[in-house]
């Protein structure tokens, strides 16, 4: 890994490599050159057996080399991660790999990360591995422990205690402080931990890089004489410390050693002190009052009316340097490099170089909520009195949701759209209707050979425009039969909506004394009448038909049975219709009454009196006339009888007697 360092370019400006470290460009580029040329085999060539094989495995990604089984944790596969439980092995392919190190930047930025488990398999923490892990409370180190890099835990805001086993050879902790074993060098005191002051122990040399970086708590820290090194950004943002002193010890300040605590109101400056590194006290230089010391003419600074100048000027404040940082605010990749802008000039806001899938960028906040002051790319910024960190501000994009009616006939479905994070939504309920079908949901694809989703579900976070189909089931409807009185069974017969005709029973019921005479919606016949045979198709609802019915028409003839005259008209009489009146008797019979009707020409059936009521005869009908001999003998001849009888044969006599003489005349 290349040393962090901070140089100046030809033109004078600042030049970021990690954090803190100061390097001449000479030897950065010497340094940079020495590395290409190893790279190439320019000397002494390259080895293969180092050659890392890169592999994914659960939550963790992962370097294993070309040879053994020692691989290294080089990531999460989400920066969302929120609980990380490291494994002691892994397999990938058919080889069980030993997890013995946590490489650089293994965690960084990872905000939501709440928790992580080490196991006794880790032998080394890489630099900057959980850097700005801002929701990490606390971690415990393993005994296997032997190395932890640089700026470990730099910008964990919301750490409260590094625990160290005992058992560990190398570090340990007193009250949550992590040092070396021997205590002669303070490595971190987290930045959550709560407290106003803090001595440190009088065993102790060294002050790591970054050692109390972002402790905003801490308003006083006495540093003892047993000091004599203070590392880069030992007490970067130490936003609430007022005043330092520095011990006699240290003869030099690193870079950024106070840069940012901005609430330093006096600081006492040994003449020990030889050397100050760039952007000591940068953010608060111009600002802080006083500086009090004698700074040795070797030093490159100088103290003029309470402020610290770089030495032979006195138009250039030293330390008055701002740096604006750009968070990524929940961003998937990309990075946007901080920018360094000196009191008095003026510096424009960066694009983003962030990129956060389903979310557009929206520009920059002082508050990572975006409830802070809002900052526009490209916006002029100038005359900044501290740092300033600005977060990238995200706009969920929302996926459009249409509906394609598919076919459809009839109806609509309005579009709508689902905004990305914001929950579930439930889609449109169907508007869509079709003649013959039944709608039976939506689905990717046309032909329904995508993704199903059912009406009215529930959508989210769908990450890019979704057209949906309405997907169709042709209706089978059921014809049913109603006998409408008549016994026996028809059908049911099923047509399906596209499927061509189905055609209709002939019979199937019967009814005495009536013929079957169709189908009809209604049972009175007032409704829809269909054919028997008759083919139906494409029905869209149920049907229910009744029978149809002719009632049987029974014919009545009458015979005279030995009439001598006359006549009786034949009738028919129909089956239901009621009573109807037997043709009354036109026969006669010379010497006979009329005795009515039988069924019987010799009355031995059934009898019916001339003009009587008959009905629902069910079968044809011959009728009988009988007859009742008129017997003369021993009647009483009345006057009246016998004057009448002697008229008529003097009527004919007398009608003899003249006609000879009508016969003469003519």
């Amino acid at each position: 890994m290349v040393p962090d360092c901070i140089f100046f370019n030809s033109r004078g400006s600042r030049c970021h490599i990690g954090k803190g470290k100061v390097f001449p460009i000479a030897v950065v580029l010497i340094t940079a050159s020495v590395l290409a040329c190893c790279s190439f085999g320019i000397w002494g060539g390259s080895d293969d057996s180092d050659a890392a094989t890169a592999f994914t495995e659960g939550d963790f990604k992962y370097e294993a080399p070309e040879v053994g089984t020692a691989v290294k944790l080089t990531g999460p596969v989400s920066q969302s991660i929120t609980s990380a439980i490291i494994p002691v092995t892994v397999e990938h392919g058919s080889i069980t790999y030993d997890v013995t190190s946590i490489g650089d930047s293994a965690f960084a930025n990872c905000s939501s990360l709440v928790s992580v488990t080490i196991p006794s398999s880790i032998k080394s923490l890489g630099h900057y591995v959980f850097d700005s892990c801002s929701g990490l409370t606390s971690i415990t180190i393993p005994s296997s422990v032997d190395s932890i890099g640089t700026y470990a835990f730099s910008g964990c805001s919301s750490l409260a205690s590094v625990d160290v086993d005992e058992g560990n050879s190398k570090y340990c902790d007193v009250d949550g402080v992590l040092f070396n074993k021997s205590m002669d060098s303070l490595i971190v005191y987290p930045a959550g931990k709560t407290g106003a002051s803090y001595d440190i122990p009088s065993t102790v040399k060294t002050i790591g890089n970054s050692a109390f970086y972002h402790c905003s708590s801490l308003a006083l820290i006495t540093i003892p004489s047993s000091v004599t090194f203070i590392g880069n950004s030992a007490f970067d943002s130490c936003s609430g410390l007022t005043s330092i002193t520095i011990p006699s010890s240290i003869k030099s300040i690193n870079a950024y050693a106070f840069a940012n605590c901005s609430g330093l109101t006096s600081i006492t400056i040994p003449s020990s002190v030889t050397s100050i590194g760039n952007y000591a006290f940068d953010g608060i230089g111009k600002f802080l009052n006083p500086v009090t010391g004698a700074l040795s003419d070797t030093t490159d600074v100088s103290i003029m009316a309470g402020h610290l100048w770089k030495r032979a000027s006195t138009s250039d404040p030293f330390n008055v340097h701002q740096t604006i940082r750009y968070d990524g605010n929940g961003a998937d990749s990309g990075s946007t490099a901080s920018q360094t802008i000196a009191y008095g000039s003026s510096v424009t806001v960066s694009a983003s170089g962030f990129a956060r899938e389903h979310y557009s960028f929206a520009g920059w906040n002082t508050a990572a909520d975006g409830g802070g002051v809002p900052y526009a790319a490209g916006q002029e910024v100038s005359d900044l009195t501290s740092d300033l960190v600005l977060y990238a501000q995200w706009t969920a994009q929302a996926a459009a949701v249409t509906f394609d009616g598919n076919g459809s006939t009839g109806g609509s479905t309005a579009p709508m759209s689902v905004v990305y994070g914001a929950g579930p939504a439930a889609l449109t309920p169907n508007g869509f209707t079709r003649t013959g079908y039944s709608f039976q949901g939506w689905n990717t694809e046309a032909d329904g050979s995508g993704t199903s989703y059912a009406d009215g579900a529930q959508v989210s976070d769908l990450g890019a425009d979704l057209a949906l189909y309405a997907v169709w089931a042709p209706v089978t409807c059921t014809v049913s039969f109603d006998g409408n009185g008549g016994t026996g069974s028809a059908g049911p017969l099923s047509v399906t909506y596209g499927a061509g005709p189905a055609a209709l029973p002939s019979g199937g019921f019967s009814r005495e004394h009536y013929s079957f005479a169709g189908w009809n919606t209604a049972a009175d016949g007032g409704g829809v009448p269909y054919a028997a045979g008759q083919e139906v198709s494409d029905l869209t609802s149920d049907l229910v038909l009744y029978a149809q019915w002719t009632a049987q028409a029974a014919a009545v003839t009458f015979d005279g049975n030995g009439s001598t005259g006359g006549s009786t008209a034949p009738m028919s009489v129909v089956y239901g219709a009621g009573p109807a009146a037997l043709t009354p008797n036109g026969f006669t019979r010379t010497g006979y009454s009329f005795q009515g009707w039988n069924t019987e020409a010799d009355g031995s059936g059934t009898s019916y009196a001339d003009g009587a009521q008959v009905s629902d005869l069910g079968a044809d009908l011959a009728l009988y006339a009988q007859w009742e001999e008129v017997d003369v003998t021993g009647v009483d001849v009345s006057p009246l009888a016998a004057f009448i009888a002697v008229l008529f044969v003097l009527i004919a006599g007398g009608a003899l007697f003249a006609a000879p003489f009508l016969i003469g005349r003519h």
